[in-house]
């Protein structure tokens, strides 16, 4: 494999590590929003993430 496959696969495991918090924060706000609740912003597992670090 040339360089340039490794970067793109790198680049893709990086965007995918960086939208799953989005993902997850974006199905709790679509469940909240079915059961007529407020629910928590979708950006919220970030907010978390920066609190763990």
């Amino acid at each position: 494999m040339a360089l340039i496959d490794y970067l793109v696969q790198g680049g893709q495991m990086l965007l995918v590590l960086m939208l799953a918090p989005l993902l997850t924060g974006w199905v709790r706000w679509v469940k909240a929003r079915l059961l007529r609740r407020r629910g928590p912003s979708p950006l919220q597992p970030y907010r978390d993430l920066v609190k763990l670090s």
